[in-house]
C-alpha cells in the first residue's frame, strides 16, 4: 500500500465522522450557519480530490451546477444572501459520494460503512425527535418536535428519515448469518418504525418496508439470468398485481363492508392511494407548466405540488427545473446501470439501490426537502456512490449483462 492509499483511508475516516456529525444534526444548523457548513464540506472535498488525484466528470454534475448557479442568481436578486451558498453546497455531497469509489481494494465496505453511516444518523435523529415529543407531554398523531431546537415538524417529514433503514430489510435478511448482529438491529428498527407509524397514521413507511423487499427481489431475479427464472419473477409480479386489483375491487364494492372500513381509517386520507390529492394536484401543475415559465404554478393547485421538484421550479421558473428533471433522469439510468450489473452473491446494490429508490420516492411525494433543502444532500450523496460504483465497472471493462435463452445485452454506455 502506497502513501496515497493510506491517506485515503484517513480520508475516509474523516469523511464518515463528517458525514455522521451533519447528518445527526443537520435540524440544529441554524440558517445563517449554512455557510460555514459548506465550507467544511468543500475543505473535505478539497482534500480527497487532492488524494485522489482527480475525479471523473459527468453530465449530472453539469446539469447539477447550472440548476442551483441559476438559483443563486434569483436569490442574489432577491437578496436571499444565505440562500445564494446552495449554488454550491448542494453539489458537493455528490462529489463526496463518487469520492468513495475511487479506491477498488475494500470498495465494498466502503458503501457499507457509507450507506449505514447516513442511515443510522438520519434514523436516530428521527428517533429522538419522537421520543424528545413524548417527554415533553405533546401526544400530536401528525406533529413531532425537534430535541435540539424544540421546532415542530410534520409526521410526514419526518419518514423521509427512515427510508434507508426501511431499503436495507431485506439486504439484512440475505445477510443475517454473515452480519447477525447487523440483521437483529435492521429488523428492530424496521418493526419498530413500522409500529410508530401505523400508531402516528404514517402510510408512506407501510409502504417502503415492503417495496424495498420487492426492489431487491427483482435484482435477484435478474442476476440469476436465465429464462426460467425471468418466468418466475413475471409470474410473481403479475399474481401481487392480480391480488392488488382484487383488493382495490373489494373496497370500491365494499365487499362485507370493507370499503366502509378503509374510508374510516387514515389509509383513506387524502383521497386514499389511488385517488390521492397529492396526485391530482401535480397532473393539474403538470397540465399548467408551459404557462408558468419563470415559476408560480403552484396557484393552479389547492395544496400546491407537494414534489421537491415542482417546488424547485415553482420558486425559480421552468429552466431549473428542466437542469433538475435532467439530473433526475440521468440518476435512474445509473441506478437502473447498477440493477443490471452482475454480482456474484448479494452485494453492494442489493443495500444501496432500495433505499436510494425509496428515498427518492419520498422526495417526489413530499416537498420537506425543498423548504429543509439540506434534506437533499442525502440523496445527493448517495447519488454520488452510486454513479461511483458504474464508474468503477466502466473501468474494468465492457459491463454486459446478459439474459440466457432471451438473448438480451445490457451494455454500459456514457450518460
Amino acid at each position: 500500500m502506497n502513501i496515497r492509499e493510506k491517506l485515503y483511508d484517513y480520508w475516509f475516516i474523516l469523511l464518515m465522522a463528517c458525514v455522521f456529525t451533519f447528518s445527526f444534526v443537520l435540524t440544529a444548523i441554524t440558517y445563517e450557519q449554512w455557510f460555514a457548513v459548506g465550507i467544511m464540506m468543500a475543505v473535505v472535498l478539497v482534500i480527497g480530490v487532492a488524494i485522489t488525484g482527480h475525479i471523473e466528470f459527468d453530465l449530472k454534475l453539469l446539469f447539477l451546477f447550472e440548476a442551483f448557479l441559476l438559483v443563486a442568481v434569483k436569490d442574489n436578486i432577491n437578496y436571499a444572501k444565505y440562500d445564494v451558498s446552495f449554488a454550491w453546497i448542494l453539489v458537493i455531497p455528490y462529489l463526496l459520494g463518487k469520492l468513495v469509489t475511487y479506491k477498488k481494494e475494500g470498495v465494498n465496505q466502503r458503501v457499507f460503512f457509507a450507506y449505514n453511516v447516513v442511515g443510522f444518523a438520519m434514523t436516530f435523529l428521527c428517533l429522538g425527535d419522537i421520543f424528545y415529543t413524548y417527554v415533553r407531554g405533546s401526544d400530536w398523531i401528525s406533529l413531532f418536535y425537534r430535541f435540539w431546537n424544540d421546532d415542530s415538524f410534520s409526521r410526514s417529514s419526518a419518514e423521509m428519515f427512515f427510508t434507508l433503514v426501511e431499503g436495507a430489510l431485506a439486504y439484512a435478511f440475505f445477510h443475517r448469518r454473515k452480519r447477525p448482529k447487523y440483521f437483529i438491529v435492521i429488523t428492530f428498527l424496521n418493526i419498530l418504525i413500522f409500529g410508530m407509524m401505523i400508531y402516528h397514521q404514517g402510510r408512506f413507511s407501510l409502504v417502503a418496508v415492503f417495496a424495498g423487499i420487492i426492489i431487491v427481489v427483482a435484482m435477484y431475479y435478474i442476476d440469476s439470468g436465465n429464462r426460467e427464472r425471468i418466468m418466475k419473477l413475471l409470474k410473481v409480479i403479475g399474481f401481487i398485481f392480480a391480488i392488488a386489483m382484487l383488493i382495490v375491487l373489494v373496497v370500491s364494492l365494499n365487499i362485507l363492508g370493507i370499503g366502509d372500513l378503509y374510508k374510516a381509517s387514515f389509509l383513506a386520507r387524502d383521497g386514499g392511494i389511488l385517488k390521492n390529492i397529492r396526485v391530482t394536484s401535480t397532473i393539474d401543475i403538470l397540465k399548467n407548466l408551459k404557462n408558468y415559465p419563470l415559476g408560480g404554478y403552484n396557484e393552479v393547485s389547492t395544496i400546491g405540488s407537494h414534489d421537491m421538484w415542482l417546488d424547485y421550479g415553482n420558486h425559480y421558473g421552468l429552466p431549473v427545473l428542466a437542469c433538475l428533471v435532467c439530473y433526475l433522469i440521468l440518476t435512474v439510468i445509473d441506478t437502473v446501470k447498477l440493477c443490471f450489473i452482475k454480482e456474484k452473491g448479494i452485494g453492494m446494490k442489493y443495500l444501496i439501490v432500495p433505499g436510494f429508490v425509496l428515498l427518492n420516492l419520498n422526495y417526489i411525494i413530499e416537498g420537506a426537502a425543498f423548504s429543509i433543502r439540506l434534506y437533499l444532500c442525502y440523496g445527493l450523496f448517495l447519488a454520488g456512490i452510486i454513479r461511483g460504483m458504474v464508474e468503477m465497472k466502466k473501468s474494468d471493462g465492457p459491463v454486459i449483462t446478459h439474459f440466457e435463452g432471451i438473448g438480451i445485452n445490457y451494455i454500459n454506455e456514457e450518460s
